[in-house]
This record gives C-alpha cells, sequence and structure tokens, in this order.
C-alpha cells in the first residue's frame, strides 16, 4: 500500500502543478540565452510564439509580457480575445478550475503592470 500512497501523492503534485505554464515562463526567461553569430556580433535567439500560442491558456501571462517586451506575436495572437475567452470559462460554474483561477490572477496582475 505504500506505492499505492506515493503514487497518489506523485499524481495530485502533477495535477496541481502547471506544466505549461513552467514551460512557457522558462522559455521566455531563457530565450535570450541562446545566441547566433551575426555580423555585428552574438544575436539573440527568438521566442518561439508559436509554441507559446498552442500552450494557450497558460502561456497567457507570458504572450502578455513578451508584447510588452516589443516582441512581435505572429499570426495576430489576440490576446484580448484569449483574456476574454479565459474570463468567461472562469465565471461559469460548469468550466470553472483552479489553474484557471491562477492563470487569470496572473493575467491580470501582467496587465496591471503594464499600466503603471
Amino acid at each position: 500500500w505504500a506505492n499505492g500512497a506515493q503514487l497518489l501523492a506523485v499524481l495530485l503534485l502533477v495535477r496541481l502543478f502547471d506544466t505549461s505554464r513552467f514551460i512557457a515562463e522558462y522559455n521566455f526567461a531563457h530565450c535570450r540565452e541562446n545566441a547566433a553569430p551575426a555580423e555585428n556580433g552574438l544575436q539573440p535567439a527568438c521566442l518561439d510564439v508559436d509554441y507559446l500560442k498552442s500552450l494557450l491558456p497558460a502561456s497567457l501571462p507570458v504572450l502578455i509580457r513578451a508584447r510588452k517586451a516589443g516582441i512581435w506575436i505572429p499570426g495576430g495572437a489576440d490576446v484580448e480575445a484569449e483574456t476574454s475567452r479565459l474570463k468567461k470559462s472562469v465565471g461559469s460554474w460548469r468550466s470553472w478550475s483552479p489553474a484557471a483561477r491562477r492563470i487569470l490572477r496572473a493575467v491580470d496582475a501582467e496587465n496591471a503592470r503594464k499600466t503603471q
């Protein structure tokens, strides 16, 4: 039964930890570390925004931060539309989840930093 308890603990940990958000935060924090040689020295690697868009809604705070940093988001990822979709899902009792609520709080915090 000890193995069952360990398995349950691991499953709860994985369920409570948002891996998509962790991946998006890590990619944004470390995208400038990879450099490619250029004429003027080293050119920082660009952020893989298409991959971040595939991680939505977990990557929404990172996309907002990337847009504020001046990183172009190809394909017109409409951050406002994604934010309103997330707010609707959090507002509905049928689609509410603790992870979506945490993401919405992070989005609100990023938007508050934007206006300051």
